[in-house]
């Protein structure tokens, strides 16, 4: 059985010596209204997610770079993550993420550097840059609450300090297929799937962002930056669970939100 296949399989995919570089940020209620779907909930403070990696080993054999750009939510009281947009630049990963568990992910331009303390980062799909990212790892966040906000959200940060550093992310997605005569394939479902993260290396700094305005991507240029918190750069080994159906979603409430897939 092919890798591919095994990983269809059993629903679990590895992840070795990933490097990622996330940056978070508040931005307005407002955003939150307009962006996240229900049943879901905005987190208690209205902070946004963006990342880009490199993960040159996988248990499905591909390496490849994506992006990431959520919004923190909860849902029957745990946070998580929605995703707005995904960029990859592999077909392999876009297919098993977007079909399989519903991640918004579409094929896109990547590049990233790093050289001594300093990071650079860019994300461009059909032509257009839709996010870039500058970061000094010199152990200052933008933010003095930086590090207290991610570790109430990720708890990251051991108590000890040679402990061994592992935090799990969890994601929120809507998964539904349009249907040729219009509406959907079936009922659209709500996803709950969790990611260990188990970094042997971890730094923290401070960054800069633009987000590009884009007719393709959109979401990147609505979440407007109010306060950035900080830049959290990461190397490790990351396990992918499986996903699982938490609920079933009302098609009205999906459809103004049904392009993250595809286009805007």
């Amino acid at each position: 059985m092919s890798t591919t296949l095994e990983l269809l399989a059993n629903g679990i995919a590895y992840y070795y010596d990933t490097e990622m570089l996330a940056v978070a940020w508040e931005t307005t209620p407002k955003v939150f209204e307009a962006l996240l779907p229900a049943p879901l909930k905005p987190y208690k403070r209205p902070i946004v997610i963006a990342s880009i990696a490199s993960c040159p080993n996988t248990s499905f054999g591909v390496s490849y770079k994506f992006g990431a750009l959520g919004l923190m939510c909860e849902y029957e009281g745990e946070p998580g993550t929605y995703f707005l947009s995904m960029p990859e630049d592999d077909d392999i990963p876009v297919f098993l993420g977007r079909e399989i568990l519903g991640y918004p992910k579409k094929m896109a331009k990547l590049s990233m550097k790093r050289g001594g303390h300093r990071f650079e980062g860019w994300i461009e799909r059909r032509g257009i840059r839709i996010f870039e990212v500058q970061a000094t790892l010199d152990g200052t966040p933008n933010a003095e609450d930086a590090m207290e906000i991610l570790d109430e959200i990720y708890h990251i940060f051991p108590e000890v300090s040679d402990e061994q550093i592992q935090y799990k992310g969890i994601a929120f997605l809507l998964k539904h297929f349009l249907a040729p005569e219009g509406g959907f394939d079936y009922t659209p479902r709500l996803i709950r799937q969790e990611t260990v993260f188990r970094p042997y290396q971890l730094e923290v700094g401070h960054a800069k962002v633009m987000l590009g305005e884009s007719p393709y991507d959109s979401p990147w240029s609505r979440v407007e930056v109010v306060r950035l918190l900080g830049a959290l750069y990461t190397r490790g080994n990351n396990i992918m669970q499986p996903g699982e159906v938490v609920a079933e979603v009302n098609p009205e409430a999906v459809e103004p939100f049904a392009g993250l897939k595809y286009d805007w």
